[in-house]
């Protein structure tokens, strides 16, 4: 049986595994999973997810993207007076895999999966994964209240998601203290660099007019610039070995340390020297926009009471105009607006 199949388009597939028990030949692809059924007379039948139907993500169980457009374009091309298209999308998915790992973001993926599948079977609508965090659902001969109903039930379900619960906390301690930690760096830097300015013109004043120097008013503002530049150089460098992961970074940070503590305030040049390789080292640790982005994160997730996701509905006829790929797109633009506006919402709009 194996032999008749060897030239068929089923060879493209990377894994044959055999199962006596089914008798089913199962072929492993990149993304899907198909079998061939052998029947008692030994001749081969495709199965449910023949190479003309339904294939499906093997990550979550959902059918897959190719398989929500050619099913689009059967319902257009049918009778349905309504048919109606969800997406779904998890808020601010890229902070859960920062901070929680990409194995919690794929529980996260399973659980909105599982929900979504067990929901949309309910009203006889059908849960596809489109991609990473986004989800779609479709159904057809529906109303707007029923579809807007079963949506609500989909966010909810997510948000009172035990499995999502459980890492609340985690993820509140993570930001928060990352959020601290550039925060106290911003402190820093901003300090590092208006003593370094002071210091700068203060010196190069006393070089180019020796005379100031007999004026105790400006030795004194020239002496205390330089141990203030010196000090706040020294505090960064200990925040920078605490905070830093990387072995040989941490032991040049280090010896970077005991220049600086052994170097005269008045040997500003030397310090320069030594505060510009410091720079090099840190520069990661100079971000305005992930103060923001974090700051934004922690807000989004307070404002709803946890994680949340987002969804977008939209309705058409089989008269529309649009392709498949257009009628997702409207939905996905739909989705960006809301999510611009305000989170864990429905976002319903006829197209």
């Amino acid at each position: 049986m194996i032999n008749k199949i060897q030239n068929s388009p089923i060879t493209l597939f990377k894994k044959q595994i055999y199962s006596p028990q089914k008798n089913m030949l199962v072929f492993k692809g990149n993304n899907t999973d198909r079998f061939i059924r052998t029947t008692a007379n030994n001749n081969t039948q495709v199965g449910p997810s023949s190479f003309n139907e339904d294939t499906y993500d093997t990550f979550t169980g959902l059918k897959d993207k190719k398989t929500l457009l050619r099913t689009i374009e059967k319902l257009i091309s049918s009778k349905s007076k309504k048919i109606y298209l969800a997406m779904f999308d998890i808020d601010n998915f890229k902070s859960i895999n920062e901070f929680l790992g990409y194995k919690t973001g794929d529980e996260f993926i399973i659980e909105i999966a599982k929900i979504i599948k067990e929901e949309a079977q309910k009203e006889n609508f059908e849960g596809y994964r489109f991609g990473g965090e986004e989800f779609i659902i479709l159904g057809s001969n529906s109303n707007d209240e029923k579809t807007e109903e079963l949506c609500r039930r989909i966010l909810e379900r997510f948000k009172k998601s035990k499995i999502i619960a459980q890492f609340e906390k985690e993820y509140i301690k993570k930001c928060e203290k990352q959020l601290n930690e550039l925060l106290e760096v911003d402190s820093l830097l901003g300090k590092i660099k208006k003593a370094e300015i002071s210091y700068k013109l203060l010196s190069e004043l006393a070089k180019t007019d020796s005379t100031l120097l007999d004026n105790s008013s400006f030795k004194k503002q020239l002496k205390k610039s330089r141990k203030s530049y010196k000090r706040h150089l020294i505090k960064f460098t200990l925040f920078a070995i605490e905070h830093e992961n990387d072995s040989t970074k941490k032991s040049t940070l280090t010896e970077l340390h005991k220049k600086l503590a052994q170097e005269k305030p008045k040997n500003y040049k030397k310090l320069f020297k030594t505060a510009n390789i410091l720079e090099h080292l840190l520069n990661k640790y100079e971000n305005q926009d992930k103060i923001q982005q974090i700051s934004r994160w922690l807000n989004v997730h307070k404002k709803n009471k946890g994680f949340s996701a987002t969804c977008s509905i939209i309705k058409f006829s089989p008269d529309t105009q649009k392709s498949p790929m257009e009628l997702v797109d409207t939905a996905g633009e739909k989705l960006k607006q809301g999510k611009n506006q305000k989170k864990g919402e429905i976002y319903l709009k006829t197209s």
